[in-house]
Formats: structure tokens, C-alpha cells, sequence
């Protein structure tokens, strides 16, 4: 009898302390309410990010697909970052390194050390490639327009090495922080609420806007093409964020359905079919391909 009433007890303290927990981070958080609904991505003109840059003829997230997207005109891309065991982050999308390294084994159980002369796989070849950390993207491409950091292993080392180097090189307006986990997120806009982030997954999971503090709310919210359905676009506009959401999964057997169903933000598989920068934002225009000044006023 005992043992069930401690158990009992146990259970009673659990649950006064996870309410005390919630009501104090509802506090902290700002309570619940909408979050400021005047920033658009990219002013509300259309954009394209380059989905790992364009890896064609090299490798994706490294130097040569990066520069090879600014050769076609992006100045938008998209990145995808890991922790490696000794805490340093890459850019590096697969958890299992078998596919871009040719070797078993889960990059967060890497050292660096043993990884960073490596030769990343195009093809199944050594493609001349190397690893990209965080900090070597940051030298190299911190005059991008707007960069979208896919968080592929939620960790707290992640946040705060991308705080750190955000708040070095004043890329507040830059870079975008994307993941699943609204915990990591809120962590983020805890520390620095300058700093940019994005819900991804979030068509289905429209709760989240009223379960949310406001002050651990996300700034913007992505979703795979597929999930804009009328449902997810209806929510969007009753609550002002059409301005306020990418669409990934976009490629060029799609790109014209993102533009009808009115998106102006995407993350594009590039392929040499879709010709050069000017011409995706021509189609998101819905005007003739190269007549299109991206520039929006």
C-alpha cells in the first residue's frame, strides 16, 4: 500500500511540476497571440532557393555546387547541416555517411579529423569534393541574398554555433533557420529573436500556431508542395501568412503548380531544363521566361 500511494505521490508532484513548467514558459514566451505579421520572405517577391546548390557535375552542399548555383544566377540556396561526435558542424545532408563517403558509420558518431580529408562521392567517384563546415560556408558565402539552413539532427551545439556566426557576421537578414522541431526553434528565438526561423512541416500541423508562445513563435513555415492543399492555403490566408511560407519539393515538372496555387518562396531541384535563375522567377511570375526583372518593387 505504500509503495502505490508513493507512486501516487510521484505521479501528483509530476504533474504540478510539468504545469508550473508550462505556465512559466507560457510567461517567458510572451503568452499566446500572433507574432508580427509585417515580414515577408524576400519582401513578399518571388524567390528560389537552390536545393543543395545545383549538384550537377558535383557533388551536393559543397564549394562547387554552391558557386555553380551563383554561375546560373541564384543568389538564394539551400543547406543542410549535421554535428559530427566532436561537436563540429558540416554541411552535410544524409545521417548515414555511406552514400556521400563511401563508409559505414552515422556522421554524428564521426570525428572530424578522421572525415575532413575525405573525398565526398559524385556518382559513386571521388569528385574532388571535400566536407564544407559551417564556419568555412560563412567565409565563403556570407554575401548571399537569403540562405535556407535545413537542420537534418536537432542539437543544441547546432543552435548556438549558427547564433554565434549569425551574430558575427550580421546575417540576421540572411539566413533562415529551418527544422521540425519547434523545442529547437523556440531555443533559437529565445536567445536571439532577431534571427530568422522556419517551421517546416507545417502543413498538418497548424496547432502549432495557437500552441506556441508567441515569443517562441517561428517567423515564417514551410511545407512540402504536396501539402498546399485547400485546407493548408485556406488556414495561410484567414491568418495572414501567405507571405510567410516556402514550399520544398519543387522541381521543374512542378514549379508552374506552385505558381498557380500562388507561392512566391520555393526550394528547387535545379535542372538545366528550367535555364537560368531569371527564368524559374519569370515562372513564378507567370510571365514568358527571360522577360521577368526579378527584381521586386
Amino acid at each position: 500500500m505504500k509503495i502505490k500511494r508513493l507512486i501516487k505521490l510521484l505521479g501528483f508532484l509530476s504533474l504540478i511540476f510539468l504545469m508550473v513548467t508550462l505556465v512559466y514558459l507560457i510567461i517567458l514566451g510572451g503568452g499566446f497571440g500572433e507574432k508580427d505579421l509585417s515580414s515577408k520572405i524576400n519582401g513578399g517577391c518571388p524567390i528560389a532557393f537552390a536545393h543543395r546548390g545545383v549538384p550537377i557535375g558535383c557533388v551536393e552542399n559543397s564549394l562547387e555546387s554552391i558557386r555553380k548555383s551563383q554561375e546560373i544566377g541564384f543568389q538564394s540556396i539551400e543547406i543542410d547541416l549535421r554535428n559530427t561526435e566532436d561537436e563540429k558542424v558540416v554541411v552535410f545532408h544524409d545521417k548515414y555517411c555511406k552514400r556521400l563517403l563511401g563508409e559505414q558509420g552515422i556522421m554524428h558518431e564521426k570525428k572530424y579529423d578522421a572525415i575532413k580529408q575525405k573525398q565526398l562521392l559524385y556518382n559513386n567517384e571521388p569528385s574532388g569534393s571535400q566536407i564544407l563546415t559551417l564556419t568555412q560556408f560563412f567565409r565563403e558565402f556570407k554575401n548571399h541574398e537569403s540562405v535556407y539552413v535545413d537542420i537534418k539532427r536537432a542539437h543544441q551545439f547546432i543552435a548556438d554555433s549558427l547564433i554565434t556566426l549569425i551574430q558575427k557576421y550580421n546575417a540576421f537578414d540572411v539566413i533562415y533557420i529551418a527544422d521540425a522541431n519547434p523545442f529547437f526553434l523556440g531555443y533559437i528565438e529565445h536567445k536571439d529573436p532577431r534571427i530568422q526561423t522556419v517551421q517546416e512541416g507545417f502543413s498538418g500541423k497548424e496547432l502549432l500556431y495557437w500552441l506556441i508562445p508567441k515569443g517562441f513563435k517561428t517567423d515564417f513555415y514551410a511545407s512540402s508542395l504536396s501539402g498546399y492543399d485547400m485546407g493548408h492555403l485556406s488556414f495561410l490566408e484567414e491568418n495572414n501568412l501567405s507571405n510567410k511560407v516556402i514550399a520544398y519539393g519543387v522541381n521543374k515538372d512542378n514549379l508552374e503548380e506552385a505558381q498557380k496555387l500562388g507561392l512566391k518562396a520555393v526550394i528547387v531541384d535545379y535542372d538545366v531544363s528550367l535555364g537560368k535563375y531569371e527564368d524559374i522567377i519569370s515562372v513564378l511570375n507567370n510571365e514568358m521566361p527571360s522577360t521577368s526583372s526579378h527584381l521586386c518593387e
